[in-house]
């Protein structure tokens, strides 16, 4: 079952971690002020230490809590609210560095894809200069350049549109508009959800986000996928965008795994195809969309999932949660972490692939790049080795109530170098 990590917080919405496993959250603050000019709450950032420690907090001048995002492989830290105030920070303290707002930002939107009709037009008159609002983002750290992928609503609102920029020795470059949807002008029905959708890109480079089709009652909301490096100018097939048969969800923040896989957390309209239609719910896709690989709501009709972030030494996801009249909590927003969504095959913090298809008294350890001490964190003080099968590996030792541990190893060429079984047990 889900777990509970933090509850009673006040409109939560981003949640990241970095690297060593910092927590970041968004979320209202009191203020604890009489004074009538300064609002009761305000948006703020809070960093938690893996042992659940408050280590420090960043009161942000602005309206609304942001999505957060921590650059790979730094210390820094991205918030984006949904008004366009777009800041970087210090993640080691907290410190404001630099802050703009996304709707000061020219943005080409003079060819952009429309999913409804498969057209490429000009979308200058339909998403207006400094009147959008935000939704999720993500970031891609190139060699060349730091790649990110913004989702947001035209002034009408009537205009969900995914756009990206670079940033290439420290300056914006290139910032464009790429898709949009016009279903809501062909809608006479209930018209889709006024927030902006998740986004998320993986290593692979592969993007993922939710926009709306027209269909025969009301729009839809489906997942599609492009390249990082899409280039309009080779075409694109309108059908290959979208994945897993037009499943429909509604998603409002994303992240990926190391394996490519993609969670997504979907607001109160959820998914009807995947048996959590009106509640929030955490989807996870594999990162071939070959299949769902899980799909589980809390049971609470009309809670929203806000934003997703996996933890780096756990590989749990977590999420943030929207629910006023939750009867877990007693009312009030939490964070809740979800050990049950790692997949299947999934990569452990230390790296090492784990099938836990097997049978139980049966493990399988894989990697393509073993060429350093390696440790398998799992305890073997009740078993002995009753079969070892070397490939790339030269001494292996057992040590009663701690982990097995490899102490020396060679490298390999592929992964297919290994054995369906390396270890019995």
């Amino acid at each position: 079952m889900p777990t509970i990590i933090f509850d009673n917080l006040s409109s939560p919405n981003g949640v990241a971690f970095d690297s060593v496993g910092n927590l970041y959250i968004s979320s209202l603050v009191s203020t604890s002020s009489a004074f009538l000019n300064i609002p009761p709450s305000i948006p703020a950032i809070t960093k938690i230490s893996p042992s659940g420690a408050i280590v420090d907090k960043l009161l942000l001048n602005s309206f609304a809590a942001p999505k957060l995002q921590v650059i790979p492989d730094s210390d820094i830290l991205i918030a984006l609210d949904e008004n366009g105030s777009f800041s970087v920070i210090d993640s080691t303290n907290l410190s404001l560095i630099n802050s703009f707002n996304l709707n000061s930002l020219p943005k080409d939107k003079s060819a952009v894809f429309d999913i409804s009709t498969g057209d490429v037009g000009d979308f200058s008159a339909l998403i207006p200069s400094g009147l959008s609002t935000f939704g999720d983002f993500d970031i891609r750290v190139t060699e060349n350049s730091i790649q990110f992928f913004i989702t947001g609503l035209s002034q009408a609102q009537a205009f969900p549109f995914v756009f990206r920029f670079d940033v290439i020795d420290g300056f914006i470059t290139d910032p464009k508009v790429l898709f949009s949807s016009t279903a809501d002008v062909f809608s006479v029905a209930p018209q889709s959800p006024r927030i902006g959708r998740g986004i998320a890109v993986n290593d692979q480079g592969v993007v993922l986000t939710t926009l709306p089709l027209p269909m025969s009652q009301q729009p839809i909301d489906f997942p599609l996928i492009f390249d990082a490096d899409l280039d309009f100018s080779s075409g694109i097939n309108r059908n290959s965008l979208f994945v897993l048969d037009q499943i429909d969800i509604y998603s409002q923040g994303m992240t990926t795994d190391a394996l490519g896989n993609f969670y997504i957390a979907t607001n109160s309209v959820g998914s009807g195809a995947l048996g959590v239609a009106g509640e929030g719910a955490l989807v996870v896709i594999s990162s071939n969309f070959s299949e769902i690989v899980f799909a589980q709501g809390i049971g609470l009709v009309n809670s929203s999932f806000l934003d997703v972030a996996i933890d780096p030494l756990s590989g749990v996801p977590f999420v943030t949660v929207n629910d006023q009249f939750s009867p877990i909590t007693g009312g009030g927003d939490f964070l809740v972490g979800f050990p049950e969504a790692i997949p299947q095959g999934q990569l452990t913090p230390t790296g090492l692939l784990i099938d836990d298809m097997l049978e139980s008294d049966d493990l399988v350890v894989a990697s393509a790049t073993l060429d350093t001490e390696l440790i398998l964190d799992f305890p073997v003080q009740d078993y002995q080795i009753s079969q070892l099968q070397t490939v790339g590996i030269s001494t292996v030792t057992s040590v009663p109530e701690k982990p097995l541990e490899v102490v020396s190893s060679t490298p390999i060429q592929t992964p297919e170098a290994w054995p369906d079984t390396l270890l019995t047990l």
